[in-house]
């Protein structure tokens, strides 16, 4: 999408409700600068780690792979390689459990990339059932799932060696 002004990328949205009317306004930084517009969310980590605590920044956490640290991390709201996904784990998986009640994907899944699920995916989406279940008070939809579950995680146990 491009600039209302000039032929810059837009990287400013701006929606307004003007008399009942929704208005929306798509402008580069520049011209946003210029027409007064002031952007107040920062980057995606920043918004979802909050700024930088005494307690993070008493500790210099850093990828070893990139050198990317947490600090700049939150500033500019990207990581630099992939292994800092496993570096700043503990700090993002907390984050993403909050927003999103889980941090993987138990979701569906295109047509054109179905496969068969896990154990461990067919048990998490049984859990949310359940879950979903006990809050509706569907008690028997609950019992349902519950021996289900137990009945699964049975036939996915390793079996224990040496026994007869």
């Amino acid at each position: 999408m491009k600039c209302e002004h000039c032929e810059k990328p837009a990287t400013v949205h701006v929606t307004h409700v003007a008399n009942g009317k929704v208005v929306k306004s798509h402008l580069c930084e520049e011209c946003a600068a210029k027409h007064g517009v002031v952007q107040t969310m920062g980057s995606l980590a920043d918004t979802l780690l909050g700024p930088a605590s005494p307690a993070l920044s008493a500790r210099t956490l850093a990828c070893p792979s990139c050198g990317l640290s947490l600090r700049k991390f939150q500033k500019e709201g990207r990581l630099g390689c992939s292994e800092c996904y496993e570096v700043f784990s503990r700090e993002i998986q907390g984050v993403l459990s909050s927003l999103h009640e889980a941090t993987g994907h138990i979701g569906r899944v295109p047509k054109r990339h179905h496969h068969d699920p896990g154990p461990d995916v067919l048990l998490a989406r049984l859990r949310e059932q359940l879950s979903d279940a006990v809050r509706s008070e569907a008690f028997e939809e609950a019992a349902r799932l519950r021996d289900e579950i137990r009945e699964l995680a049975r036939q996915t146990e390793p079996e224990e060696a040496g026994t007869t």
